[in-house]
Parts: structure tokens; C-alpha cells; sequence
């Protein structure tokens, strides 16, 4: 999202956007995750090396790095790993940076939220507040 993305939001929705305090960039927010999850440096720079490098869009490197991460550690039930995602998950979106919130909503959290409301639900449990709210979201339209 650049500024003029944003300024469109601010004008036509500002009571959303009075919600978040600061948008951050995609090179801030894939800088953050090899900052936690550093076993992911060589899957991310497969990815952005052929694209913008560490400005490459940080839904595709949410959705086609970070998500599969995710996703398999909570299909193989690795109970620490997903503690730790949901913790850097949560840590995300309390940042109340709409970027963040968008990224995690739709590039990880579609990825992986089936897995959670069905035979996985039990590890819903170390998902924080804010995650948990967007999934209650996502139910309430989804199966209203």
C-alpha cells in the first residue's frame, strides 16, 4: 500500500483509519519476520531475489513464505512453533498498523484458518486476542 493508496482510505473511511496509528512498509514487515523466524532467510530470498528483493510486497512474502511455515507446523502439530507464530502474529497486529493487520488477515490468516476451525482447533487456543477476533470476523460473514 503507498500513500496515495492510503490517503484514498483516510478520506473515504476515516474512521477506520483513526483506528491505526502509523503503515508501516513492506520492507519494515519482511524485516520483522527474518528478524524472528531467521530459519526462513533462505525461503524468502528465493522468493524476492527474482522480484523487488526486500521491497517485494509483503503479502506475497506473508502469503507464499511465512503462511506454508504456519501451515505445516499446525498440520504436524508443533506445538512450540505455532506458540511462537502466534505470539509474532499478535505482536503484529497490535501494532494497529492497518498494513499489518491486512497482511496477517488475508495472506496468513486465510491460509491457515480452516486448519484452525476444523481438526486443529484445539491450537486456537495460543492465538492472541486480536487473532482471535479477526477469525470470529471471518466466521460471522463467512457462515452468517
Amino acid at each position: 500500500m503507498d500513500k496515495h493508496d492510503l490517503s484514498i482510505i483516510k478520506r473515504h473511511f476515516p474512521e477506520i483509519v483513526n483506528r491505526y496509528e502509523k503503515c508501516l512498509s513492506s520492507s519494515d514487515l519482511n524485516k520483522l519476520l527474518l528478524e524472528r523466524f531467521p530459519e526462513l532467510v533462505s525461503r524468502y530470498r528465493e522468493e524476492v531475489d527474482w522480484q523487488d528483493g526486500d521491497h517485494t510486497g509483503s503479502h506475497i512474502v506473508y502469503g507464499d513464505v511465512f503462511a506454508p511455515y504456519l501451515f505445516g507446523c499446525i498440520e504436524k502439530n508443533m506445538q512450540n512453533e505455532v506458540i511462537r507464530a502466534a505470539r509474532f502474529i499478535e505482536e503484529l497486529l497490535v501494532l494497529n498498523d492497518i498494513y499489518a493487520r491486512e497482511v496477517v488477515a488475508f495472506s496468513v490468516l486465510e491460509s491457515v484458518v480452516f486448519l484452525l476451525l476444523d481438526e486443529k482447533r484445539h491450537l486456537l487456543e495460543f492465538f492472541g486476542e486480536e487473532y482471535r477476533g479477526i477469525i470470529k470476523e471471518l466466521r460471522e460473514k463467512c457462515y452468517a
